[in-house]
């Protein structure tokens, strides 16, 4: 599953933002752009949990995590939103250092705990199982 962090978004957002400022002339503007990308630093994913993911070919399973979920903070997002069952520590986090991840498994045989591989490139991330599967949402499969 690759995940796009879209650092694009956010820079057409400040770049918005920028244009509609007046007063400022262009090499002002984008020193005062730059500034403000830097200072945002790198995203973190959050996986809010539950969530169904392709685990193999033909298999779905819902997936959870371990990390404390986060409260109010502008240097996050969502990949899938929260619903109201979430608990607190039920997300899966990534951010720029993680290079493996524990996650929870469920299907309606059994459930297991698995440690997936985590590829960064550039802006996108990939979740592996240890038997080299790519892991992909649920609806990009089956």
């Amino acid at each position: 599953m690759k995940l796009r962090c879209n650092k694009q978004k956010r820079f057409a957002a400040l770049t918005a933002l920028g244009i509609l400022l007046t007063g400022c002339g262009m090499d002002d503007l984008k020193n005062e752009m730059v500034t403000m990308v830097k200072e945002l630093g790198p995203t973190t994913i959050y996986i809010a949990s539950p969530v169904e993911l392709l685990i193999d070919d033909n298999s779905t399973a819902m997936v959870y995590g371990y990390e404390k979920c986060p409260d109010n903070d502008s240097n996050w997002l969502w990949l899938v939103p929260p619903s109201n069952d979430v608990q607190d520590n039920n997300c899966i986090k990534l951010d720029e250092s993680t290079s493996e991840v524990k996650v929870g498994l469920s299907t309606k045989d059994r459930t297991w705990n698995e440690t997936w591989r985590v590829a960064h490139h550039g802006d996108a991330i990939t979740l592996m199982r240890s038997n080299g599967f790519e892991i992909k949402r649920a609806d990009q499969g089956i």
